[in-house]
């Protein structure tokens, strides 16, 4: 999913968003594993301490890890830090199932888990069907997945460069930025929808 020339689109973000950004780009790069035939694209920061348990970190709509790199540079400090991007699985099952998966590839056998929004749908059916690897979750502004299950097929009856168009809106609207801010998160849409998210 990662752009290999991205620079470009933040051209004309303020020089500290811009920098910042693009160095924790440079610093973290995806990594990418196979599992049941699926390719899962991921950030880890590393190795942590024995008594400290990964963090799991399941981002929103936008699907993609480095979404959360602001979340990732705070807390990378204390802990070792996952955080997957979803690949385009047609189930949550599916995907719950790949993700424990990705971690037991990582030989990571109990998180806690981060999550947000859509990410805190995929925390809810995680737990349901994999309990036994999670210790501790912390959801934060997200529901069920009935309502959002309805909006998606609603959207598929539409075209597609409409889908695209209105879930860029909807999604920034969602991020909901300062002033200070929209701008880059304009231009991170915009490169995510024309070079990240293809499928």
């Amino acid at each position: 999913m990662s752009s290999r020339n991205h620079a470009h689109y933040y051209a004309t973000i303020a020089g500290d968003q811009r920098d910042d950004y693009l160095a924790f780009r440079e610093l973290h790069r995806f990594q990418s594993r196979i599992v049941n035939g699926v390719a899962w694209e991921y950030i880890d920061t590393g190795t942590s301490s024995e008594d400290t348990t990964p963090l799991l970190i399941l981002v929103g709509g936008l699907r993609v890890a480095d979404a959360a790199y602001r979340a990732i540079t705070i807390l990378k400090t204390d802990r070792r830090v996952i955080i997957p991007s979803y690949p385009p699985l047609m189930t949550m099952s599916a995907l719950t199932d790949g993700m424990v998966g990705l971690l037991q590839a990582l030989h990571l056998e109990r998180v806690d888990v981060l999550s947000g929004s859509f990410g805190g749908m995929v925390a809810q059916a995680l737990i349901q069907r994999h309990p036994g690897h999670i210790r501790n979750v912390v959801l934060s502004s997200t529901g069920l997945m009935t309502e959002s299950a309805i909006r998606q097929r609603i959207m598929r009856l539409l075209p597609d460069w409409v889908v695209r168009c209105l879930t860029e809106r909807r999604l920034f609207s969602i991020i909901n930025p300062p002033v200070i801010e929209k701008p880059f998160w304009r231009a991170y849409l915009k490169e995510l929808f024309a070079e990240r998210l293809t499928n």
